[in-house]
C-alpha cells in the first residue's frame, strides 16, 4: 500500500432529480429484482422527481471541482428543486441515513470522534508512515 495525498470526489448522487429517480429504480431492480421494483413503483415509491431531503446539515463544498466536472457543473440548473428546510421527505422511500439510529451515529462521529467513522472496515493495515517522497 502507498499512502497518497489525493482526494477522490464521488459525484454519483449529484444528478438532476429526474435522473436520480431513474437511478433508484435501476438500483432497486438490481438489488431486489424486477418484480419487487415494479411493486415499489406501483406503491408510489418513485413519484414525480427524487427529493434529496433537507440539505441544511450538509457542509458546503468550498474547494475546486476537478476540471473533468466543469461541463456538468456548468449545466447545474436544478438548484430550485433542492430544499434546505423541513423534515424527512414523503416524496421518497425512507433512506438508511434518515433513521434516528444513524443520525445519532453521524452526530457522534462528527462531534465526539472528530470525523472518524465508528466500526468502519478498512482492507489494509497501516504499518508506518514515511515523510520521504516515493520515487
Amino acid at each position: 500500500m502507498v499512502e497518497l495525498d489525493a482526494w477522490i470526489y464521488h459525484y454519483g448522487w449529484v444528478r438532476p432529480p429526474e435522473l436520480m429517480k431513474s437511478k433508484m429504480k435501476a438500483m432497486n431492480t438490481t438489488h431486489h429484482g424486477r418484480r419487487q421494483a415494479l411493486e415499489m413503483e406501483q406503491q408510489g415509491d418513485y413519484p414525480g422527481y427524487y427529493d434529496y431531503g433537507n440539505l441544511k446539515r450538509l457542509p458546503v463544498f468550498r474547494d475546486t471541482h476537478p476540471a473533468v466536472m466543469k461541463e456538468w457543473i456548468d449545466r447545474f440548473d436544478w438548484s430550485h428543486q433542492l430544499r434546505y428546510s423541513g423534515g424527512v421527505s414523503r416524496n421518497r422511500p425512507r433512506a438508511k441515513h434518515d433513521r434516528l439510529k444513524y443520525r445519532v451515529i453521524s452526530f457522534l462521529e462528527k462531534w465526539l470522534f472528530f470525523g472518524r467513522r465508528l466500526g468502519e472496515f478498512k482492507n489494509y493495515h497501516r504499518i508506518g508512515r514515511s515523510d520521504r517522497p516515493i520515487r
